[in-house]
């Protein structure tokens, strides 16, 4: 049986983050722009380097679908081109190899290609499989010479577009079997990363989850499930990806109040505290050291520390926050609920305070029932080591050291210089799903600090 940690855990360093307050500086108003019978209510938003233009796509209403693209110019927060494009243009991606980019237009089920110069190059019209007058297509990513538009017709379908001819490759595309597809990231040029909602038969819940796909084909692609509801009327479903400092931020709806950060296999390395904030956008600012989070119901954005993986402060405003990107400094975020991007600046910046020590290592973070795991701590030679459990991502403090996790902590084992847990996942079906939050503490001989925590979280 799991006991209260115990013993000489007394003493942390803790340095406190240097970092400003983030400012509201102005709206962009979007009125007037594109089809004057529809709104000019912005969907997505992405920062070109080649150009350093930002690119909003003016979506409208599901009523009245609107059919450009904005383009602004970060210097001085003006809207300098448009590009008429398809209905309800959603997600934009570039081109690095020339500038170029392209966009999503859901319900006219087609991509709009543009160069550099903001001039349409051509549009190409993807498949309807279920003859229901479009796929929509909403996500797209760039990756290895490739242009990835995942839909959320049911198909589950995924296109690959060959960026240099702008024409459709089908032996590129991949399936993720009927899931409706969220943005995707790529990681590095081999694999992408896919964010995935299932509904269940009876369309009252459904999954989210993340499917790890192999560009070139040389390993299985594998879906991991993160959070499942059924009959409760939430619906868990995966929607944005951001990088930051070689780490994978990944956030979903209905996601519990967190968000995660993933391995490049889709598996869960840890789950932040979101101050009960689910996310809809991502975007990681130009050094790394910042992610926000879009939460589109209650138009929030939530800053986090990506150095130290921590939750920062957060901003409302009213409308639905959708999307984002930094420019010059300055945070972006698409308003969809009305025609306008808000601008952010005094942004904060974080140094990453070292305060952990040691490794955490799990095996197999997202095991299947009836599968092995092990979990390995390792500390300095010759001190002891603990390994701790909690039932939450909730920081708490336990005789005067924080933990991530909590509310209240299980001494799992200790020993010294290392400790390992195994265990075997049992074959109940009411652990699906399951989230099991652990994290060491490290004495040094003269302070005791923690690892990173973990996660583990059984399909």
């Amino acid at each position: 049986m799991n006991k209260l940690l115990l013993g000489c855990l007394s003493a942390v360093i803790f340095i406190c983050a240097s970092a400003s307050a983030q400012n509201f500086k102005q709206e962009i108003s979007l009125s007037g722009f594109g089809d004057p019978n529809a709104t000019a209510k912005p969907f997505g938003i992405a920062f070109n380097p080649s150009n350093n233009l930002l690119y909003v796509s003016i979506a409208g209403s599901f009523g009245a679908n609107n059919n450009v693209v904005a383009v602004i110019n970060p210097t001085n927060d003006a809207v300098v081109s448009t590009i008429f494009v398809g209905l309800f243009p959603e997600d934009i991606a570039f081109n690095p190899m020339t500038g170029g980019g392209a966009v999503t237009n859901s319900t006219s089920g087609t991509v709009t290609f543009f160069n550099i110069y903001n001039t349409v190059s051509s549009t190409l019209q993807l498949p309807d499989p279920f003859g229901i007058g479009s796929c929509y297509p909403f996500s797209m990513t760039y990756a290895n010479g490739y242009y990835f538009v995942g839909t959320v017709d049911g198909s589950g379908e995924v296109y690959a577009i060959d960026a240099t001819t702008n024409l459709l490759t089908p032996s590129m595309g991949f399936s993720t079997n009927y899931k409706s597809i969220g943005r995707m990231a790529s990681m590095n040029p081999a694999d992408l990363l896919v964010t995935t909602t299932e509904y269940n038969f009876s369309w009252s819940g459904s999954t989210g989850g993340l499917l790890s796909h192999s560009i070139n084909g040389n390993n299985a692609d594998r879906q991991v499930n993160y959070f499942s509801q059924d009959n409760v009327g939430a619906f868990p479903s995966a929607s944005d990806l951001s990088l930051a400092n070689g780490k994978i931020f990944m956030t979903g709806i209905d996601f519990d109040g967190k968000l995660y950060i993933v391995n490049q296999d889709g598996t869960p390395a840890r789950a932040i505290d979101a101050h009960g904030h689910n996310g809809y956008g991502l975007a990681t600012s130009f050094d790394n050291s910042l992610v926000v989070m879009c939460e589109l119901a209650t138009g929030t954005v939530v800053f986090f520390d990506a150095e130290n993986e921590e939750y920062f402060s957060e901003v409302s405003f009213a409308g639905m926050a959708n999307d984002a990107a930094f420019a010059l400094n300055k945070l972006y975020v698409t308003d969809q609920a009305n025609e306008r991007v808000m601008v952010y600046d005094q942004l904060p910046s974080f140094v990453n305070r070292n305060e952990h020590d040691g490794t955490l290592v799990i095996n197999n973070s997202a095991p299947s029932l009836g599968d092995q795991i092990g979990i390995t701590l390792s500390g300095n030679v010759g001190k002891p080591v603990w390994l701790v459990g909690g039932s939450t991502s909730t920081a708490t403090f336990h005789n005067g050291i924080e933990f991530a996790i909590g509310p209240t902590l299980s001494l799992y084992g200790s020993g010294n210089t290392t400790y390992f847990m195994g265990r075997t996942v049992p074959t109940n079906s009411a652990l699906s799903g399951r989230h099991f939050y652990v994290q060491g503490a490290v004495s040094d001989g003269s302070v005791i600090r923690t690892t990173l925590p973990a996660v583990l979280i059984i399909q």
